[in-house]
């Protein structure tokens, strides 16, 4: 796939977000990609999350909000030069839904080491990322293993550039992170998985074409909808789902049906 292909697909998409235990909770996602002046794809993805919203939850006083970029060199790899994860809560949603919201408020950027200083194949399968969230000197995460650097919530696009055959199977290193419920923010790691065509499954999304990561540690498994084109369909486990809508006034509409909202 090439990055104008990827590009394509995924200029402008809303997404419906549901959490899968609490249908009282919903939220409103939009995806765009545009091309930079040196071809790179700049896939930017916002999500804005509230309780009995009328299917706005970017509009609700109390809402907590994720946004994130990667800027990708190479889709066919995956390889990207920056990636950055933030996030926030309006003092509305701290009242209302206390130290979780609190802890919503960071703003932390990943670069793979020595990015533009080593060569494209070696850039592919960076050892190591450097963190910046702020503070007067950037950290450093190992990151070790085979396959593309994918933050966990950008499987989605990921699957789009795989091949829907039964023998596709592909090593990678997620990027997650853990949130700590008594104040500390987030505290980001990678670990090693595979990302593998399933066949056709649901029931999110019908009998959809599913790829599908390694269980983590607690039993997770992620999982992502294309379908017979390879159009992004969905993303979600059996905690929460992001199904992707025909635009902004259909996702608005499930969040409504859906939630009663």
């Amino acid at each position: 796939m090439t990055n104008e292909e990827f590009l394509e697909g995924w200029r402008d998409i809303w997404t419906a977000f549901r959490v899968q235990t609490n249908p009282d909770v919903g939220g409103l996602g939009h995806a765009t990609a545009a091309i930079d002046d040196q071809g790179r794809v700049v896939l930017d993805w916002r999500l804005d999350i509230a309780a009995s919203s009328n299917g706005r939850p970017q509009e609700a006083n109390a809402r907590i909000w994720l946004a994130n970029q990667i800027v990708l060199r190479d889709v066919a790899t995956f390889a990207w030069t920056s990636y950055r994860s933030t996030e926030g809560a309006t003092p509305e949603a701290a009242e209302t839904l206390g130290a979780t919201a609190r802890n919503y408020a960071s703003d932390v950027r990943f670069e793979p080491l020595n990015a533009g200083e080593t060569p494209p194949a070696e850039q592919d399968a960076p050892a190591k990322l450097r963190i910046f969230d702020g503070r007067s000197a950037s950290t450093e995460l190992d990151v070790p293993g085979p396959g593309p650097i994918i933050p966990d919530v950008l499987i989605g696009p990921y699957a789009t550039t795989r091949l829907r055959v039964k023998s596709g199977r592909w090593p990678v290193r997620f990027l997650s992170f853990e949130r700590g419920q008594h104040g500390g923010g987030r505290r980001f790691y990678a670990w090693r998985s595979h990302v593998r065509y399933a066949g056709r499954k649901g029931p999110q999304t019908g009998l959809s074409h599913t790829f599908e990561s390694d269980p983590t540690p607690d039993g997770r498994v992620f999982s992502a909808w294309v379908d017979d084109s390879g159009r992004f369909i969905g993303i979600g486990d059996e905690r929460e789902v992001h199904l992707a809508a025909p635009d902004e006034g259909a996702a608005r509409a499930f969040l409504q049906t859906a939630g009663g909202m």
